[in-house]
């Protein structure tokens, strides 16, 4: 494929009329040149006279004193700055042991049977998570013991209590 002289004498003309409007537009646009300053303190001063800070506003009389200090004691890095302190305690200084986790209460939803296998479905009423679930296998600090048509046989893992959880529609506990 041959190219075009018409082609290439086209792009030439293009280019140099577009160095001609940047050289014009050069010579025309009047340049405004920053005071400069040798020194780094008369640069400083300068750009605090251009461009002055904000002042910052007085501290507010509406909040007492007492109220900041959890606000600086409070260290968003650790861990118990979760844990919110009792409202009528009086000593700050006291380590605290956390609350245990509220126990789960499941509900027995069915049975899977897949040849000699079989999984229970069992549903955790706190999360509304479903578990699927094989004996021997553990869930939430249970283990489960036996399945059969009505109902499951969990074990507690730290005091080995039996939990019997029947096929219901409802969670146990509930009326």
């Amino acid at each position: 494929m041959s190219r075009s002289p018409w082609g290439v004498l086209g792009c030439a003309v293009v280019l140099a009329g577009v160095a001609l409007a940047s050289w014009r537009w050069e010579t025309q646009v009047p340049r405004q040149a920053a005071p400069r300053s040798t020194n780094a303190g008369e640069s400083l001063q300068l750009a605090l006279k251009q461009f002055p800070l904000p002042v910052p506003p007085p501290p507010s009389e509406d909040v007492p004193a007492s109220a900041w200090d959890g606000v600086v004691k409070a260290n968003p890095f650790t861990p118990e700055r979760w844990h919110a302190p009792a409202p009528d305690a009086q000593d700050d200084t006291a380590p605290r042991a956390p609350a245990p986790p509220p126990r789960p209460v499941f509900v027995y939803k069915g049975r899977i049977v897949m040849g000699a296998a079989q999984r229970a479905i069992l549903e955790e009423t706190g999360t509304k998570k479903t578990y699927f679930l094989q004996v021997g296998q553990e869930v939430a600090g249970f283990r489960v013991l036996d399945i059969s048509e009505t109902q499951v046989v969990l074990s507690e893992t730290s005091t080995q209590h039996e939990v019997v959880v029947s096929l219901t529609t409802k969670p146990q506990g509930t009326p």
